[in-house]
């Protein structure tokens, strides 16, 4: 009838599907490109977007991170308790990838004493994750519009993915690096506190520190000749 369209408008346009599986992980290549869109886009959201990959620890945990969690002397951060999910203070080990990313931030070697790591208003932590992805959807179009150019190819459009899949490609890769999956799992805070009575509770967050900071070093080099 009048005023109906007979063909779909829309339908050579490539709208990402939603996401259902739990189990993506970036490729090599699609880590390359993500990593140069983050690269791309300004303070707060492509460093903190970089250090989900570097560190693969929770969006919102680093989201959230503050400078008095972090010692530059010491390469490490300390997640406080309140804002873990098993409710256990959880150290990080810094690799130098994470430095030098906390340098460029602070905009020196000497970090700030206290205040949120990722603001765009003075006191309070970046929150509007779904934002942020945005951004860095349209970034990585572009860039595959622009490689495309470069190349004569066609474009193809990266599969969809979401944030919390960067945690899974740190570990899968870390995998396939040969580091042991209980190291994976110390460094994730995923190992599980079940059946520890007392004083081995109290132990478990002390555990793994050397095999944690082998583990994020050797993953942040291996990340480094990816992307440079």
């Amino acid at each position: 009838g009048e005023g109906h369209i007979s063909a779909n408008p829309v339908a050579d346009m490539n709208a990402p599907p939603a996401v259902e599986s739990r189990d993506r992980v970036l490729s090599v290549d699609e880590i390359r490109l993500a990593w140069r869109a983050m690269s791309a886009l300004p303070y707060p959201f492509g460093p903190w977007q970089r250090l989900l990959l570097i560190l693969g620890q929770r969006r919102n945990e680093i989201a959230g991170l503050d400078w008095v969690e972090l010692s530059r002397s010491a390469r490490e951060w300390a997640v406080p308790s309140r804002r873990t999910k098993n409710g256990q203070t959880h150290i990080v080990p810094l690799p130098d990838l994470a430095v030098e990313t906390f340098d460029t931030i602070a905009g020196g070697e000497s970090w700030p004493k206290r205040g949120p790591v990722f603001s765009t208003r003075k006191d309070t932590s970046i929150g509007g994750f779904s934002k942020a992805k945005r951004l860095l959807d349209s970034k990585i179009v572009q860039l595959i519009a622009a490689d495309a150019a470069k190349s004569g190819e066609e474009p193809h459009a990266m599969e969809a993915w979401r944030l919390h899949d960067l945690r899974r490609t740190a570990a899968t890769h870390m995998q396939a690096q040969r580091i042991p999956s209980d190291w994976i799992e110390a460094v994730q805070n995923r190992l599980s506190g079940e059946g520890k009575k007392g004083s081995d509770k109290v132990y478990q967050r002390y555990t793994y520190q050397d095999e944690k900071r082998e583990a994020l070093q050797s993953w942040g080099e291996y990340l480094r000749s990816l992307v440079t």
